[in-house]
């Protein structure tokens, strides 16, 4: 309920945080937006699932129009999963900030293919504008805007360099006003947020999967919490011993811990990875796939406690589909690369989302959820190229069978 308290403050009190006491924890992206539909008359959750549903259909929309001119079978077939796809709807009815920034992204995404052969400074401030609603509603996304631009200059050269200065110019302005709330604020500083990014990098050296993690550590239990402080009481002795390096170095880190320093955990987690490169970089391949895989919905959003074996095959059903899209998904993108086919510049949301996500300990599906929807173009391409491969051989048989028939 963490984005519904900040919505609620936002309205009652004008102020991002509890009360009068400011918050940065998190970007206001989510519960500005939350704060916008309360305003609406009748059941706050029906609105939001309602608002969410139709943002949606209008991100599967544009999609259909941006794509209709270079793949019109393509942008069909993907504007109908969008609105039909389970992961989709489960995400609009759910009161995360999964469905705003995966249609955000979707959307900044179709824009640039639309416009990719007729870039301008128009085109650059409203693709800078949307990039920074989606940096304030998804803080992990602050340097996609220089992932977009490199993909965008692989595509078009020297032409794009002037869309590209206009856009990333016009993202960081729009960005500065949060910035410089924080800057000028009490306890605050020039940073994006606080949240627990030190915690989640130091965790990513050592956490390869399972449950060796202790309670209310980077996990759903924050010790009756409603707002999500985390609680930095842990004892030692919650953690694995492989969490540390040496006794040295588990001092050092309980120490941190009971005192909240943030920049000392940071400074630990860097000194590892400096000294152990391989092995910290194995560790984060090992653990990777999670965030990918599993059925990516949660138990305690669907009324199945009732009956568990229904809950098991929904589970099992929604796991099986996953893998399913991931897999086939991923040798839609290679086929995209080797055809050299424009839509190989969808592939920069995914690489990034991986590569970002990586270093940091993070095993739940729901952050990859944001970029399926362009596996699910992926698995199309791949689906398209492997009936066209079919046709082509049955065109060679027949011809083989004409020559022998001579």
């Amino acid at each position: 309920m963490y984005y519904f308290t900040m919505a609620r403050n936002i309205l009652d009190r004008g102020v991002f945080g509890i009360g009068s006491e400011l918050s940065f924890f998190r970007t206001p992206g989510y519960p500005a937006f939350l704060a916008a539909i309360l305003l609406f008359p009748g059941d706050w959750r029906m609105n939001v699932a309602i608002v969410q549903s139709a943002i949606t259909i209008g991100a599967a929309v544009y999609t259909f129009i941006s794509m209709r001119d270079s793949h019109r079978v393509l942008g069909t077939a993907l504007a109908l999963i969008l609105v039909v796809a389970p992961f989709e709807i489960y995400f609009d009815f759910a009161l995360s900030a999964e469905s705003l920034y995966r249609n955000l992204t979707l959307i900044i995404m179709m824009f640039a293919y639309h416009h990719l052969y007729r870039l301008n400074c128009i085109n650059g401030v409203l693709v800078g504008v949307l990039l920074a609603c989606l940096i304030l509603v998804r803080q992990t996304f602050f340097l996609f805007p220089l992932a977009l631009a490199a993909a965008i200059v692989l595509l078009r050269g020297r032409k794009a360099i002037g869309f590209v200065c206009v856009s990333l110019m016009v993202c960081g302005l729009t960005l500065q006003p949060w910035y410089l709330r924080n800057a000028t604020s009490p306890n605050g500083g020039y940073f994006l947020s606080r949240g627990v990014l030190p915690k989640l990098l130091w965790t990513g050296t050592w956490f390869k999967g399972g449950t060796d993690l202790p309670g209310g550590w980077l996990t759903s239990n924050f010790r009756g919490n409603p707002l999500l402080v985390y609680d930095p009481g842990l004892p030692d002795g919650d953690f694995p011993d492989y969490a540390f390096d040496s006794n040295k170095e588990k001092k050092e880190v309980i120490e941190a811990i009971e005192k909240s320093d943030d920049e000392k955990i940071k400074q630990i987690a860097i000194a590892r990875i400096l000294r152990s490169p391989t092995k910290v970089f194995l560790t984060w391949l090992q653990r990777s796939p999670y965030m990918w895989t599993g059925s990516r919905i949660q138990r305690h959003m669907l009324h199945f406690r009732d009956n568990q074996m229904l809950w098991k095959a929904f589970t099992a059903s929604m796991f099986f589909l996953n893998i399913f899209i991931v897999v086939l998904g991923t040798a839609g993108m290679l086929i995209s690369l080797i055809l050299n086919d424009s839509t190989r510049f969808f592939i920069t949301p995914v690489v990034y989302t991986y590569a970002v996500y990586l270093p940091l300990y993070n095993t739940e599906p729901r952050y990859s959820s944001g970029v399926l929807c362009f596996l699910y173009l992926f698995n199309l391409v791949a689906l398209l190229y492997l009936c066209a491969r079919r046709r082509n051989n049955r065109r060679v048989s027949g011809a083989l069978c004409d020559r022998v028939a001579e």
